[in-house]
């Protein structure tokens, strides 16, 4: 039985996927209003990597969660995570608090989502898949791998993991 848990973005998120999706269309339109002034190699640049940025964020971000008789999948439009059942030692529900002071060593911190490598004193280093920063379940697998999920509802997916309706194949 496959299980779909739904991921949805906070107001930050939203806003600040809004203000960058504006301010990036703004400098397109400046290096196309300037295209025949300059060599169009800047111009062309300059556009090509903010679209490259843009679209890479909006194929990679977290779209929710699928929990399976053999494994957790981020859902992700290209290129869903994988984690195997039997690599998961346990999902741990974490707080606000718990994530408070965390940073980003490399990913996206709002555009669509908040994913990537964290880190932070009390958790250490972690992947996260999140849409939001209010808390959310850790993923521990056996490698040692930390991995930060936000579904809209934890509580449900929690209870799928340790329920035996997912579980009874093993």
């Amino acid at each position: 039985m496959n299980r779909d848990f739904p991921a949805s973005m906070d107001r930050l998120c939203k806003s600040l996927t809004a203000v960058v999706t504006l301010l990036f269309l703004g400098v397109a339109a400046v290096q196309v209003s300037i295209w025949n002034e300059v060599p169009r190699l800047g111009p062309a640049i300059v556009i090509g990597f903010l679209a490259a940025t843009w679209l890479l964020s909006f194929v990679l971000r977290p779209q929710g969660y699928r929990l399976t008789h053999t494994e957790l999948i981020v859902c992700r439009t290209w290129s869903a995570v994988r984690i195997q059942r039997s690599d998961i030692l346990r999902i741990e529900p974490v707080s606000k608090a718990d994530l408070r002071g965390s940073i980003r060593l490399f990913g996206v911190g709002g555009l669509f989502g908040y994913y990537g490598r964290f880190a932070n004193r009390a958790l250490g280093s972690m992947t996260w898949y999140a849409t939001h920063r209010n808390g959310g379940l850790l993923v521990r697998t056996s490698n040692g791998k930390k991995i930060l999920i936000t579904p809209d509802d934890p509580e449900a997916l929690l209870q799928a993991w340790e329920g035996s309706d997912v579980r009874s194949v093993f």
